[in-house]
Parts: C-alpha cells; structure tokens; sequence
C-alpha cells in the first residue's frame, strides 16, 4: 500500500477504535487523514488493534454497509465498495461507524470520530497515540472464546491450561499495549519495509495482510 498523500490543507479526524462485547475495554486512538478511504481504514485499524489480516471485513454506517468487492465477485453480501468512499464522506465528529473483522469469530469494534484536529508537520499519518490491552489472539473464537482463554492461562488448575499456553507460545498478557511497536507496525504497512517481493517503493496490495504480530508487553495509556 502506498504512503498517504498529505498536505497541510487536509483535515485530520481523531478516531477511538473499541473492540466491543470485551471487558476491560480493548481500544486504540488513531488519528487519521479525514480523507482515508474505508478500504484504507480497514488496514490501519487492523494494524492498530494487532489483528493479522487474515479474515473478511465490514463496515457499516447506518444502513450502508461497506466491503472489499474483490472478495464477493457475485455480490452475495450487498456491499458497497469501500475503496471509493472516504471517511470523511461518510461521518463527521460525534458520528460512530461498526468495523466487523473475521465474519466466523465476529469481532465488532466501534470507530468513534472523536475529534477534528489541525494537521501537523511533524507527525506522520496515521498515528497511534494511545491505547490499552493486548489484541486478542487471532482465532480464539469471539469474545466469548477469548475469555475462555484468559480463564484457562490464568488459573493453573484449569483441565485447559497446558493446552492454552502451549496454543499461544508460552505466554500472553492481556494488558499488553506499546504504542511504538503499533506505529512501526502502521509504517511498515505504509512504506512495504517488510514486504518480501518489492524494495518498498511498490503499491503491493498484500502490505498488512498475513503479518504475525507479537503481543507486547508494555502498559497502554488511559482512556
């Protein structure tokens, strides 16, 4: 995926992402050219939030929904195409739209524009600038998997225990947030640091898909 064009002109929306149907709250504070598209979007909450990529997607706002046509070539879902409509277009400060991500586990997140904010020079868009708690693992079945996780790696007594942790790798903190980790992560999305078929100057639609994310281990900030 290309860099986002950014000029001095362009508005910039504060969003705050929720992972919803989750206690304590799992969320992120983006901000985000006004003017990203939801196809856009949809990569940069996914690199925010910790998610790898690796399932469909939705976005809908009021009674609009949103979607890669790529991946419905018969139209079964009734999207609209998400890469010809810019947030911006779309919503404005106070207005909140859904993000669903892996249609199996069902992972509704809500995306608050919490805020116009002047551009600045100095930061490069799109910033994570604060957050809190790990991303769950990626299919852990929905909320109601992931919280059968934590009980099992938390208690050691629990028939599942051994089998959880040996599933994660050995070990998972939940409260886990680094805001510098999610930042690179954003970039190297953007700049294709990491993508093994080009020397990072390409458009190649793969950047942020298939990326396995460790979960860090710092402390988010506060909401």
């Amino acid at each position: 995926m290309p860099a986002l064009e950014r000029t001095s002109q362009e508005p910039i929306f504060q969003i705050k992402v929720s992972l919803l149907q989750v206690e304590p709250t799992i969320w992120r504070r983006i901000l985000v050219p006004a003017e990203v598209t939801l196809a856009e979007l949809h990569y940069v909450v996914n690199e925010a939030m910790g998610w790898t990529g690796s399932h469909s997607h939705s976005f809908t706002f009021e009674k609009r929904s949103f979607g890669d046509l790529e991946l419905d070539p018969h139209n079964e879902l009734k999207f609209e195409d998400e890469s010809g409509v810019t947030l911006e277009s779309l919503a404005d400060k106070g207005q909140k739209l859904n993000y669903e991500y892996d249609f199996g586990d069902g992972w509704e997140h809500e995306i608050e524009i919490e805020n116009r904010v002047g551009f600045d020079a100095r930061l490069a868009y799109p910033l994570c600038i604060g957050g809190a708690r790990a991303c769950p693992p990626e299919d852990s079945h929905g909320p109601l998997g992931y919280q059968e996780f934590l009980a099992a790696i938390r208690d050691k007594t629990h028939p599942e225990h051994e089998q959880a942790l040996t599933w994660i790798g050995g070990f998972f903190d939940p409260e886990g947030f680094d805001p510098n980790r999610t930042n690179l992560a954003i970039r190297e999305m953007y700049e294709g640091a990491d993508c093994e078929d080009c020397d990072g100057s390409c458009d190649c639609d793969h950047h942020g898909h298939g990326h396995d994310h460790d979960h860090d281990h710092g402390h988010g900030s506060k909401n």
